[in-house]
Formats: C-alpha cells, structure tokens, sequence
C-alpha cells in the first residue's frame, strides 16, 4: 500500500451518531482508500456521514450496522467488482432496498451486478464515477443528495451560493402530491360526457386529430380553445377539456393545433425550484430554442390541457409524443407568495408546492393567429433572409453569437437582431449588431491589425489561497463556475514543444504532464522543467487559476474540449498554484469548461507557463 492509500485507510472522521437525518455509507474494505476520500469531501462540504468507523469496540457487529442501516434517512453505497463480491454490502443493500430507504449507487469501477442485484438496483439512481471528470462527478453528487442530511450552517452556506441548486434531483419514484395538500388536488379528466367548462373554453364535440398537418409558424386559423397566458394568483382550479391535435415538428417541438400552443417536447432533464424553473426558461430564449426567444412557463390552463384522461404507452396521463421524464412540471400560476400550482402527469392530479419544491418543467409558447371568417385555415410562409459576411482574410473566424447554428456563408435568419463576430489571429475583433429586416444582408469587414505587442491582459502570476465562500467573487465565476468573461487569445505554436499567446504574454506547454500526478508531483514536474532548461528556460511554473482560465473557451472545440486544439487534448484538467486550504488546491477542468477544487492526494495534470519579458 503507497503513502496516499495508507493515510486514507485510517478513519478520517468520526462517524455521525445523533438524531438528525444521516447517511448510511456502504462499501467494500478492499476499496477503503478511495472510498475515504469521497466520504472525506462529503463530510467537509457538511453532509451527516455514517460508516463502519461509527461501531464501538466490543459491540456486536451485525446489529450496529442493522440499527445504523434501520435509522438513516439515506443509504449510498460504492459499487465495485469488491463490493459485489461481498457478502456484508450485497445484505446492506438488500437490507435498504427491503426498508426503503432512498438509494444511491456510485460506481467506482465498471461492475457488472450480479443478477439478483441487477434485477433490484436496475431502476435506481446511480452515478458512474469512473465515467466522469472529478468536477462533473461532484456536482452530479453534490446536486443528488439531498440538504435535508447536510448540517443546518453548511446548508445556509450552500443554499446562500446557490451554485449547487442546478441538476437537483431529490426523488428517485415521486408519487401523488403530498397529504397535506390533498385538499387542494383535483383530477383533470379527458373524456367526450358533457362538463360545466370556464366560460372562456367553448364546448367542442370530440373529434379525431388530423393528420399531417403541415408546419407553420403564423396561422389565421383561430384556435379551438382559448387559453389563458399570463399568470395569475389563483385559489383553485376548474376542469377542462380539451381534445388535442399534436403534430411533432422535429426539431424538439409539439405543436398543439386545438390551442396554438408550442410546447417543448421534453424539458428540463433536473427537477430544480421554481426559481430556477423561471432561470431555465430564460436561458431557453437566451438561445432562441427552436427558433424563438418567446417561450415562457406555461399557465396551469394550458398545462392541464395536455393531461389524457388515461395512463398512455408511457404509463403516463400525457401523449406518448411527449417525453416521459417530466413527472411532474411547474406552472406559472401561484397559490399564494410561497407556492405555486402544478400537474402530476404520473397520476393525472393537479396540486401545489412551495416555490422551494423540486420539480421539472417544460417550455410553451404561443403561436400567433388571427381570426378571418371566408377561410378554413391560410398559412404565411416563415420569411428568412441570407446574411453573408465578407471578411478581407480568409482565415478570419466568423460567428453569429446569439444562436446556435454555426455561421455559414449565405445562411438563412428570420428578422431580428444579430450580434456578428469577425476575428482573427494578429488582428483586433470586429463585434457588431446588424438588424435584418425585409432583406438580404452582405457585410464587409476589414480587420485592423492589432499594433501593440504588450499583451492586452495582464493576469496575476503569484499564488493564492481562496476559500469556497469567496471563490465566485475572486476568479470571477458565473452560477455554473465558469467564467464571466472569455480572454480573445492570440496563439502561437513556436515549434518547440511551446504555445505563445501574445494576447496575455503567457509561454505554456503544448503539451504537459503525460500521467495524473498529487499537487506536490506537480510542483516536482515543474521543477523538473526548469532543472533541465526547458526550451532553454528556468523560470517555469505552475499557473494561477487565473492563467488557466484564459485558455478556456466558450465552447467546445473540435478536441471535444473546453480549449484551443493547438493544445495537447490529454491535459484534461491541471492543477494550479492557488489553494483551496492547506489540503486542497484550486483546478481548472478543460473536458467541462469550468473551476473546481480538488483534495492534494488526487491525482491530475499539470502543465507549465512562464512569462515573455519585454
């Protein structure tokens, strides 16, 4: 056993003994060196940790772990070719599934289950560790468990950040709405007998929906049913019934032609809060979804109007157009200041949460219409006119940064307005706002060659330590801990193993270390480089995570990484000098994009900057 593995294997922490909700941790004892170190973070973070560290000496062993397994609120247990091999972990498992406790399984290793495990764990949560980056696996983590286990002022800490409320998912098999609440739920039902309906839904005789029905954008067709869009303050709810025509559009859309109404298919993949229920419709239109920047929450109206009155294929009370995985979905409707009205389509119901809830939602827009008399249905042709952007150089890089779709001579847009990007290495960026209006659009661009060889950025060179409270305010980070701000980087290969970005100055590596090393290796690998003059230098170093952080892209690169491919694409992820405390430093994570922090004892890469002098 090496030193890392020998300092894990003894208890890191008292196990939680207490009346509070805890977790129960499950594994295999040939697995304890990694298994410390995960339950180590956890605990840290401030999460209630039971494990086998947590038995008296001279107790009876089986009925500690029964009464510890009998009396936790949550069971996460690491699946590896070691724990399916034991006999204690498959009886624990067994044990928590038999008593219902909420589960969790990570994967440490790819395991194959035994089939009696296979057959009990096969619909159950799980997290493949081995199959993801540490900063991707911690906030599947962090964002699983639920707060309730974590201790009162960490979770006041965590809820305060906010920076973990995103991919939450508390409910592996959620049921119908909670007791309390139950005078408060109606069932919604589809059926062709006659029913008192609002006045602003016209009774309509139930008719079969038509069929290829062709796609549109406007329609002076007026709509069947009349749905109220904006959101109101309601204290109940009325039945409808409204008889569907759904067409999928294919580009991740139904369209309902009985109510003009867009939805999206599937929706958000994490139940989240109301809050960021309203965050991610924003961000739906930041990226013109499909299209349009109209989307909104939908209205506890037109939610309702998608529930069947039967289960469908998908065993739920929705189309089987629609994806399964938004059980339940937020409307735009409250109840009162802190709750807010939604649908159960696993069970047909329509209830009320508090705004704090955790639940899934899906996107709606309207579609515009017009009433006409003389005509059945008229449809306008979606207008779209073709930008081209004409740079001087044909290496220049050309973006259109508020869509998706990649620039490409000629393209086809709707009207509106689009922010244009022109750059190119050696040369200063063209940004600009053009409108499209009731026209084509040619736009020629002449860069300006940048004439100052001092780098336009200067970033700090002398480490640091910053603490997970400040960390945000001091790298500048968004709610995703990614930066606030990209660096236009002006790189160069210089041939010799070196890339030199004139835009701050930097020398760095291509390349770096081959194989993850522990922080100090790291410091040893540069130290390494200097030792022998790399490239003719000693003044190697280990980057700032402001350093490394200006080689993050916005997006992903043909490398599938969240940097330029001049870069080697092993380096994943690379230490740098600033630290978390005195047993953790500060990463930045290529394969996500994005700012983590990782205990000294892991291992990662690290790669070597210097700075040009002038």
């Amino acid at each position: 056993m090496d030193k890392a593995r020998f300092e894990a294997a003894h208890a890191p922490f008292e196990a939680y003994q207490g009346d509070e909700p805890y977790i129960f941790i499950s594994y295999a004892h040939k697995d304890v060196a990694e298994v410390y170190l995960e339950i180590t973070r956890l605990h840290e973070i401030g999460y209630r940790i039971w494990y086998d560290e947590g038995i008296a000496p001279g107790s009876d062993w089986p009925d500690d772990i029964a009464k510890a397994l009998a009396e936790c609120n949550y069971f996460m247990v690491f699946i590896s070719p070691n724990a399916v091999a034991s006999r204690n972990v498959r009886n624990e498992i067994n044990f928590a599934l038999n008593r219902d406790k909420p589960l969790l399984a990570v994967y440490l290793e790819q395991t194959t289950l035994p089939l009696g495990l296979e057959l009990r764990m096969g619909d159950l949560q799980a997290v493949m560790k081995y199959r993801m980056s540490e900063y991707g696996y911690y906030r599947k983590l962090e964002g699983t468990i639920p707060r309730l286990l974590m201790s009162a002022d960490k979770e006041g800490k965590m809820k305060k950040e906010a920076d973990l409320a995103e991919s939450v998912q508390l409910k592996n098999k959620p049921s119908a709405p909670r007791p309390h609440q139950a005078e408060d739920i109606i069932a919604f039902k589809k059926t062709s007998h006659s029913k008192t309906l609002p006045s602003s839904l016209p009774e309509e005789k139930t008719t079969k929906p038509k069929e290829n029905l062709p796609k549109f954008i406007e329609t002076t067709k007026k709509p069947r049913y009349q749905l109220r869009s904006k959101p109101a303050t309601i204290s109940e709810r009325k039945s409808l019934n409204v008889v569907n025509e759904f067409e999928n559009n294919g580009d991740g859309t139904i369209t309902d032609h009985a109510t003009w109404l867009m939805w999206q298919k599937s929706g958000a993949d994490y139940s989240v809060t109301y809050e960021k229920a309203r965050a991610y419709i924003l961000g739906l239109n930041d990226k013109k979804f499909a299209g349009h920047s109209d989307w909104r929450l939908p209205t506890i109206e037109e939610l309702m109007s998608l529930l069947e009155s039967e289960k469908q294929s998908g065993d739920l009370f929705i189309d089987p157009m629609f994806d399964k995985k938004q059980l339940w979905c937020w409307s735009s409707d409250k109840k009162s200041p802190g709750s807010a009205w939604d649908v159960y389509f696993n069970s047909g119901f329509v209830g009320w949460v508090s705004l704090d809830s955790l639940y899934y939602v899906r996107g709606v827009r309207s579609i515009q219409w017009v009433e006409i008399k003389d005509q059945d249905r008229v449809m306008k042709e979606e207008i779209k006119y073709r930008l081209t952007v004409n740079a001087e150089s044909s290496e220049a890089r050309v973006r259109i940064l508020n869509i998706q779709s990649p620039y490409k001579p000629g393209m086809a847009l709707e009207p509106g307005i689009y922010q244009i990007e022109v750059s190119e290495k050696g040369y200063e960026t063209y940004k600009e706002r053009k409108e499209i209006t009731d026209s084509d659009l040619t736009l020629q661009v002449i860069l300006k060659k940048k004439v100052s060889e001092k780098p336009a950025y200067r970033l700090r060179i002398k480490p640091i330590e910053v603490s997970p409270d400040e960390f945000k305010k001091v790298f500048r980070l968004d709610d995703n801990w990614r930066p606030q701000k990209y660096i236009d980087n002006d790189f160069k290969d210089n041939g010799d193993g070196t890339v030199a970005d004139d835009a701050t100055g930097l020398i760095w590596e291509k390349s770096g270390v081959h194989d993850p090393v522990t922080y100090e290796k790291a410091r040893a690998y540069i130290q390494g480089l200097n030792d022998k003059k790399f490239v003719g230098h000693s003044d190697w170093r280990l980057p700032t995570t402001e350093e490394l952080m200006s080689l993050l892209e916005s997006e992903k690169q043909s490398n599938d990484l969240y940097i330029d491919t001049i870069f080697d694409k092993k380096q994943l992820w690379c230490w740098s000098s600033d630290k978390r405390s005195s047993v953790a430093a500060w990463e930045v994570y290529f394969s996500d994009g994005a700012v983590f922090w990782n205990p000294l004892n892991p291992r990662s890469y690290a790669r070597g900057v210097r700075s040009r002098q002038y």
